[in-house]
């Protein structure tokens, strides 16, 4: 019986070290806080990078294509952090892009309509909005380093003209609509400025583009697409201040 009752005691005050001891400190991952509620954040994000067919999205009516370029990207946004930790806010898109090459066919395949240029030079051009939320993860008790989770609606107007040997008034516009979920790093520099990189992983979107010829529709063209992996175009720097 005195055994049973030790064996007891002894349970006990095991118990009671193994809630007294910090959950923290048994966590193979530990996070802190990083960003505090009421805060509102300014700043923008940019890129600039060399593209090729292959990798352009916006080049996807285009088939039998050899062309080249770069491509810049510019977005200014706006944040406010709602809970610890948590922010939503707006973001103006503005993208373009010069390319060239060879040669392109514009494939539109639902009106049965092919137009071909050669020795080509294009230019693309979007601009638009984006909500998002985002929600921080701190990584050091000071809250310097960070990631950061992005998930946003954007709706964004496109225009892909094309500048052949011979004079054309082609060219096509239309509206994107998407989805994205972007998570990133972010650091502060100094007490309220903070730069941050971030990867686009993940986009549902459809795309409306027509082709204009001479000021008149002649054909149309849409498209629903997934993405599952990150997108070699979706990477972005960004600087950001605490205001």
């Amino acid at each position: 019986m005195k055994k049973k009752t030790i064996a007891i005691l002894i349970g006990a005050f095991a118990c009671l070290s193994l809630q007294a001891i910090d959950r923290d400190s048994l966590r193979v991952f530990k996070t802190f806080p990083f960003m505090d509620k009421g805060g509102i954040q300014a700043g923008a994000s940019f890129m600039h990078q060399s593209l090729s067919s292959t990798n352009a999205e916006l080049l996807l009516f285009l088939n039998g294509l050899d062309m080249s370029g770069h491509l810049t990207r510019l977005n200014p946004f706006v944040s406010y952090s709602y809970a610890k930790d948590r922010a939503i806010g707006l973001s103006i898109k503005y993208l373009s892009a010069d390319l060239s090459g060879q040669s392109a066919v514009v494939d539109l395949l639902n009106e049965g309509l092919q137009m071909k240029f050669d020795n080509v030079r294009a230019g693309y051009s979007s601009s638009g909005f984006e909500l998002f939320h985002r929600w921080f993860t701190g990584l050091d008790r000071l809250g310097r380093f960070g990631l950061y989770y992005d998930t946003a609606f954007g709706y964004s107007e496109n225009r892909l003209e094309f500048y052949p040997e011979k004079p054309s008034e082609s060219y096509m516009n239309g509206y994107k609509l998407s989805f994205d979920f972007t998570p990133g790093f972010m650091m502060y520099v100094l007490d309220n400025v903070a730069v941050h990189v971030g990867l686009n992983i993940a986009t549902l979107s459809y795309t409306n583009l027509r082709l204009i010829d001479k000021g008149e529709v002649t054909g149309g063209r849409t498209r629903f697409q997934s993405m599952l992996k990150g997108n070699p175009l979706g990477l972005v720097y960004g600087i950001s201040i605490q205001l």
